[in-house]
C-alpha cells in the first residue's frame, strides 16, 4: 500500500495509473514525490500577514533581480491602492494575482496630463503582470491604466480599466514598445474619448484571445487604435457611442497583421467596423467579421472577406459592406479565403 509522504516544500502530486498500482490502492489514496528545494526568490503580498502589505513596497525590495535570478512577486486576494506615482514594474519580476476577481490594484489619480500623474501601472521588459484586476478610477484630464513606454512586458489574464479622465485609455502603447498581450479584457469608459487599446510604438504589440471595449465617450470610442505593426488573433474591438468617432478598430498602419477579429462599431454617428486611413490600408483582413451601424469599413483600398464555416466541404463566405469617406458605395473585390 502507498502512504502519504508529508513535506514542507512544494509537492507534485501524480494520478496512479498503472492497474498493478491501482489494484493496490483504495480510491482515497494517492502518491506524492516531492520536489526537493522549494522555488527561490518568492515575495508575497497580501492585506496582512505576508512579507508585505504594500505592492510598491515589495518591488522596492526586490534589487538583484536578473535573468539568471528572475523574481515572482504573488499578491493574494485583497484591494490594493497605489497612490502618489504609478506602479513601476521590475525587468525578471513577474508580478503574479490570486485571480481577476480576487486580487484587484486601483488608483484614483489627481489633476494633471503627465504620465506619472495619470497611470496606474508602468511596464518594463522581460516582465509579467497576470491574474488581476487593474481599475483606474480617472480623476484627471488623462486616465491610463497601464502604459508601455519603450517597454514590452507580457500581460496575460487581466481586466484592465480605465474611466473618469477626460481622455481613458486601458492599455497605452508607444516608443519602442512591443508588449505581449494575452486573455485581456480591456475596457474605457466615459470622458470626451475612450480608447480601450491604443498601440502606437514602432515596432508593434502582440495581441491574442482579448477584448477590446470603449464605451459612453461623448466624443470619440475606439476599440483598438493601430499605428504599428501589430500582430492581432482571436480578438474582439467594439465601440459604442459617440458624437465624432466610433471605431471597432481604427488602422493606420498597413503593416499590421490581422486575423481572426471581430469587429463592430454601434453609435449616432460615423461608427465603422474598421476604419481605415489613406493609403494605411491593412493586408486582406482575413477570416474576420466586420459591422458598423454606418457601414462595416471605410476606405476602398481595404478587402474584407467573412467566412462562416465549411458546410459539406464548401467554404461560406460573404462580403462585407464598404463605403467611401464620401459615402458612396464602393465596387470592392471580396473573394473567399481558405482556412488555415
Amino acid at each position: 500500500m502507498f502512504s502519504r509522504i508529508a513535506h514542507r516544500g512544494i509537492c507534485l502530486l501524480l494520478a496512479i495509473v498503472a492497474p498493478m498500482l491501482v489494484a493496490s490502492a483504495t480510491a482515497s489514496e494517492f502518491l506524492i514525490i516531492p520536489i526537493p528545494q522549494k522555488p527561490k526568490n518568492v515575495v508575497t503580498v497580501a492585506e496582512s500577514g505576508a512579507q508585505f502589505n504594500d505592492l510598491r513596497e515589495a518591488l522596492a525590495s526586490i534589487s538583484d533581480a536578473s535573468a539568471q535570478n528572475p523574481y515572482i512577486v504573488y499578491v493574494l486576494p485583497g484591494t490594493y491602492t497605489i497612490e502618489d506615482t504609478p506602479l513601476q514594474m521590475k525587468e525578471h519580476v513577474s508580478i503574479i494575482g490570486s485571480g481577476r476577481d480576487e486580487t484587484f490594484v486601483v488608483r484614483q489619480v489627481g489633476t494633471g496630463t503627465a504620465l506619472a500623474d495619470s497611470s496606474l501601472v508602468r511596464g518594463a521588459d522581460n516582465a509579467s503582470i497576470q491574474h488581476m484586476t487593474l481599475r483606474n478610477d480617472g480623476g484627471g484630464f488623462y486616465s491610463r491604466t497601464i502604459v508601455n513606454e519603450n517597454a514590452s512586458p507580457a500581460l496575460y489574464d487581466l481586466d484592465v480599466l480605465a474611466f473618469g479622465g477626460q481622455i481613458n485609455l486601458a492599455i497605452n502603447n508607444f516608443g519602442y514598445s512591443s508588449p505581449r498581450i494575452t486573455n485581456v479584457f480591456a475596457k474605457a469608459q466615459f470622458g470626451h474619448t475612450a480608447t480601450a487599446i491604443s498601440d502606437g510604438g514602432y515596432e508593434g504589440s502582440t495581441i491574442i484571445d482579448t477584448q477590446a471595449v470603449a464605451e459612453g465617450a461623448t466624443d470619440r470610442n475606439v476599440g483598438i487604435e493601430v499605428s504599428a505593426a501589430t500582430f492581432i488573433r482571436h480578438t474582439e474591438a467594439s465601440a459604442i457611442g459617440g458624437s465624432e468617432r466610433c471605431r471597432g478598430m481604427w488602422l493606420t498602419s498597413s503593416d499590421a497583421d490581422i486575423e481572426s477579429v471581430t469587429l463592430s462599431a454601434t453609435g449616432p454617428d460615423e461608427c465603422y467596423g474598421l476604419y481605415a486611413i489613406e493609403a494605411d490600408a491593412p493586408n486582406p483582413l482575413r477570416y474576420s467579421t466586420v459591422s458598423g451601424s454606418t457601414a462595416g469599413v471605410v476606405k476602398a483600398e481595404v478587402i474584407l472577406s467573412t467566412t462562416s464555416n465549411y458546410n459539406l466541404g464548401s467554404l461560406q463566405a460573404s462580403c462585407i459592406s464598404s463605403i467611401d469617406p464620401g459615402g458612396a458605395p464602393l465596387d470592392t473585390s471580396c473573394r473567399p479565403q481558405a482556412l488555415p
